[in-house]
């Protein structure tokens, strides 16, 4: 939505306005949508939630996180080109802008830590979406 984007609040609004319309109409359509987003206010997360309730689907929270040491490294690796399908510019200032406004999830979540090894978080977030489908047949 944006060629250069300076991470605003008034670019967040508009780029969760649209994910948030293109979630509750697949949802409505009862199609299951992955919502990957860095959403780091409960007020925003709240409008999730109500989508979720509203179109009667289950919702599967999952947190992705990772040290502060693992994400500057992980950028400085973008800023050096070490992945060219790596599409995101934003920096290492960006990044701790964002992080000194996280609220805590107030919700029940997953915990994926990309730091090291994922495997136990993701076996755990596989398993409740495959209850979740199994449950609704």
């Amino acid at each position: 939505l944006f060629t250069h984007p300076h991470y605003t609040d008034g670019e967040h609004a508009r780029i969760f306005s649209v994910a948030y319309a293109a979630m509750a109409e697949l949802l409505r359509q009862g199609v299951s949508v992955v919502f990957d987003a860095t959403n780091l206010r409960e007020s925003a997360r709240r409008k999730a939630y109500k989508i979720a309730r509203d179109t009667d689907s289950h919702l599967v929270v999952v947190e992705v996180t990772a040290s502060p040491e693992v994400v500057r490294q992980r950028m400085e690796a973008r800023d050096n080109g070490a992945d060219p399908h790596d599409r995101s510019d934003a920096t290492w200032e960006v990044y701790q802008a964002m992080a000194e406004t996280a609220e805590p999830l107030r919700r029940l979540h997953y915990t994926v830590d990309t730091s090291g090894d994922t495997t136990e978080g993701l076996h755990a977030v596989a398993a409740e979406v495959h209850h979740v489908l199994v449950e609704a047949g």
